[in-house]
């Protein structure tokens, strides 16, 4: 099966976050007519046909940064754990980009995670929740998160 060639933006959060400590947790509230791509979530052939991607977009920085553990979900009080996680994301030559008045860009197809998760838009927001390896050796900033199905 062929995926769909349009996309659409689920949601979107501009943070201009200065990633300086080593737990965040981000809100992403999802757009009302969103909810016809996410009901469709229950289903396991929708995963067949789209992937639905997390971007990290707009990062800028100095320094070594560190990898970025990523989850979705992690129910309120407590820890990251491994069901939760998405990926890592590691922005390697993030100064050289920075220098150059570039930023960089990353996604991860989490689609497998909310269908696990059960994740139902129309009564949750995503919870995104980035676990950094260590404190930043110089400066890291993020722009915008999004949410696509494509």
């Amino acid at each position: 099966m062929a995926a769909s060639k349009h996309s659409f933006k689920i949601a979107e959060a501009e943070l201009n976050l200065k990633l300086d400590k080593l737990l965040y947790n981000i809100q992403l509230d999802c757009k009302k007519d969103a909810y016809n791509y996410l009901t469709q979530l229950k289903e396991p052939a929708f995963l067949e046909l789209h992937q639905i991607l997390l971007n990290f977009e707009g990062v800028t920085g100095e320094g070594t940064p560190p990898a970025i553990d990523v989850y979705v979900n992690v129910p309120e009080g407590n820890s990251p754990a491994e069901k939760y996680f998405v990926g890592t994301l590691a922005f390697f030559g993030l100064a050289t980009v920075t220098s150059k008045g570039e930023s960089m860009f990353q996604s991860l197809d989490i689609g497998k995670a909310l269908f696990n998760s059960h994740f139902d838009a129309s009564k949750e927001n995503l919870k995104i929740t980035l676990v950094l390896s260590h404190p930043p050796r110089g400066h890291i900033h993020l722009q915008r998160v999004t949410l696509l199905v494509l």
